[in-house]
């Protein structure tokens, strides 16, 4: 016999058995479920970690075992033995629960709970490992009450911060350590200053400097989501905002999750949503969204369920550089089984890869756990077994790994200085993007993290050894220096990338010419110093005297024949009118009357009159630095809009 062939032939046989196991859906090929709990009992929920790209932690509850642990350290494609962890059955004597697991570099902690009758209720607690799992401490109580379980738990380099109920006291307290778990403080004020409904569902996370957390909020009659940022563990908020649509839908059960890179923070989030519909007991719609510049600029929402089937529930975020995923439980069939699933990207921040479904079509699967590496996707969930006849369930675990293509992303240039530009006026610059790699280059968000520049196309394919030209764009919207980041997401090991912008933002001076005496005057900038005109008046029901000019508005005056005012053009504006005669003003440019509406709409019941030496006159458009008469039917607003000019660009 032929052993070289035979061997062949099963290292073949293998290798497509491996090939078939696997699925590859989009870009993400997932490798075959694992099975991480034992067979002696019912396990799970799980929750799982990462030191670096190669060392995978899970820890769950139940399984026969107190405190059950595995490891994996090639990434997840094999894991070591099944470990019972807690041992000490005179701190611990009941089996733990409400496990939590986060790591930072080589610290790898575990939190959890005891629940010893006869309330079920114990101190949190906590193991730790120094060498990323291979021994890990005895437990040790750090909360200084007891807790019904352990909430959530976020982690950025020695700062630990732990959330749980304390006994008696619906309210969720903080736990912080900034030494590594050494020492803990309990958070002396409340975590927010929020009714405690609205911290049933909170969760956090941490970037350098940062606490982040999500929460659900009641907003106009329905539960909104908000988010907060603190640069003091809670005690202040610098940033609170809602950022799921206001549009009287419910929407709850949010997740979070964040990361620093060298092209700043990302903040990714997910909730559930009944916009799109409801489906069975919990099901709805997954909606994400994702908030760059340490959340401070937020992107549009991201339906990630599809959107004949609100079907989702219970979100899970994790982000690692420009790998982003979310996972959730879905009512795969309404009022009956139950599957887990995902949608990921590392090329977008508002495109993702199609959804993976984790579940065998004829199982239920939930409570899912999900975190990312560096272009892999690591996943833990229940799933249901059948066991001598009765439904059981066990946990089990998924690596999904991105198909890496051979792109290599360069740039012209690390940094484009914008001359002086007039505020609300624009110059622009190339940038180059090139791509030295033998695969096509997808780059699936470009981006400025400041709003006074932006930039052009926002997404790209660049070809083998080509390239592809941005433009970057800066237009001040207020006097003073700016300084931000142009960021690129495409499908290289790189990415993210990005270029520094740096802008001034100056006053412009624009000229107006009058005739002399009265007339009917407004500022045709959006005023810089404080700016008037002698013997000014503004008119509500009334003349009133005037001493500083505000764009939008007409007033009566004694100019000189030539009057420069200081600021920045406006081609658009809102003007607040009142029922009867009003005085308003014109934009930077020129705008003709077609151009003009309001709000209520049709409640204009005049013409519009200027005022010149001969008296006045009905005017068919408005001119900048001029002023006009109009008689409204009702309170309401006029909304101005001049055509832009683009010629003057400058390249």
């Amino acid at each position: 016999m032929n052993y070289k062939l035979l061997v062949a032939a099963i290292v073949i046989f293998l290798s497509n058995q491996i090939l078939k196991a696997q699925d590859t859906i989009g870009g993400i090929v997932w490798y075959p479920p694992i099975q991480i709990s034992n067979e002696i009992a019912y396990a799970g929920p799980a929750y799982v970690a990462a030191s670096g790209n190669d060392t995978i932690h899970i820890t769950y509850f139940g399984g026969g075992k107190r405190l059950p642990y595995r490891r994996s350290t090639d990434g997840g494609r094999t894991f070591e033995p099944e470990r019972e962890l807690m041992l000490d059955t005179v701190m611990c004597p009941w089996f733990s629960a409400h496990e939590r697991i986060v790591s930072s570099g080589d610290n790898v902690y575990i939190f959890f709970v005891n629940p010893r009758p006869p309330h079920a209720i114990s101190k949190v607690m906590m193991m730790k490992s120094t060498d990323r799992g291979e021994t890990f401490s005895t437990a040790r109580e750090i909360s200084p009450d007891s807790a019904g379980m352990v909430t959530t738990v976020a982690i950025h380099g020695d700062t630990v911060l732990v959330i749980y109920p304390a006994e008696y006291d619906a309210r969720r307290k903080l736990l912080i350590s900034t030494n590594g778990g050494q020492t803990w403080v309990k958070q002396a004020g409340l975590l927010n200053p929020y009714p405690p409904e609205s911290e049933e569902n909170n969760r956090i996370c941490m970037t350098e400097g940062s606490l982040h957390m999500i929460e659900e909020r009641a907003f106009n009659n329905v539960n909104e989501i908000a988010y907060l940022r603190s640069t003091n563990f809670g005690f202040t908020w610098i940033e609170n905002k809602i950022i799921s649509s206001s549009d009287g839908y419910f929407s709850d059960i949010p997740t979070i999750s964040g990361y620093s890179s060298k092209c700043g923070t990302e903040i990714l989030t997910a909730w559930r949503d009944t916009k799109y519909g409801v489906c069975g007991f919990a099901g709805a719609s997954i909606i994400s969204r994702i908030g760059i510049q340490n959340g401070k600029r937020w992107q549009p929402e991201v339906l990630l369920t599809n959107i004949n089937e609100p079907k989702g529930f219970e979100a899970y975020s994790a982000i690692n550089r420009n790998t982003k995923s979310v996972g959730w439980a879905v009512e795969y069939n309404c009022y009956d089984t139950i599957h887990t699933s995902s949608r990921s990207t590392t090329v977008s921040l508002t495109k993702f890869e199609p959804i993976s479904d984790m579940t065998p079509a004829e199982f239920n699967a939930g409570n899912q756990s999900i975190i990312a590496t560096s272009h892999a996707i690591h996943e833990v969930y229940q799933q249901e077994f059948p066991f001598k006849g009765i439904s059981d369930f066990r946990v089990m675990y998924r690596r999904g790994e991105f198909i890496q293509r051979d792109v290599e992303f360069s740039l012209s240039s690390g940094v484009e200085e914008f001359d002086s530009t007039i505020m609300n006026e624009t110059t622009t610059r190339t940038v180059t993007v090139y791509n030295s790699g033998k695969d096509v280059m997808i780059v699936g968000t470009a981006i400025a993290d400041d709003l006074n520049f932006s930039i052009e196309p926002t997404s790209a394919e660049v070809n083998p050894f080509d390239s592809v030209h941005f433009l970057v764009k800066f237009t001040p919207t207020t006097k003073g220096t700016f300084t931000g980041k142009i960021i690129f997401y495409h499908n290289g090991k790189s990415s993210p990338d990005c270029i520094m912008v740096t802008g001034k933002g100056v006053w412009g001076n624009e000229k107006v010419t009058y005739e002399p005496g009265w007339q009917i005057v407004s500022i045709p900038v959006v005023p810089g110093p404080n700016q008037a005109l002698p013997n000014m008046y503004s008119y509500d029901n009334g003349y009133v005297t005037a001493s500083k000019m505000k764009f939008g508005q007409g007033y009566w005056a004694k100019p000189s024949e030539t009057v420069f005012f200081q600021g920045g053009k406006s081609l658009s504006d809102s003007v607040s009118v009142k029922v009867g005669w009003n005085l308003i003003g014109a934009l930077s440019e020129q705008m003709s009357l077609i151009e003009l509406s309001s709000v209520p709409s049709s409640i204009i019941e005049s013409r519009f009159y200027g005022y010149d030496s001969n008296g006045y006159y009905i005017a068919d458009k408005l001119e900048p630095g001029f002023g006009y008469w109009v008689k409204v039917r009702e309170d309401g607003k006029i909304l101005l809009k001049a055509k832009m000019d683009y010629s003057g660009l400058s390249k």
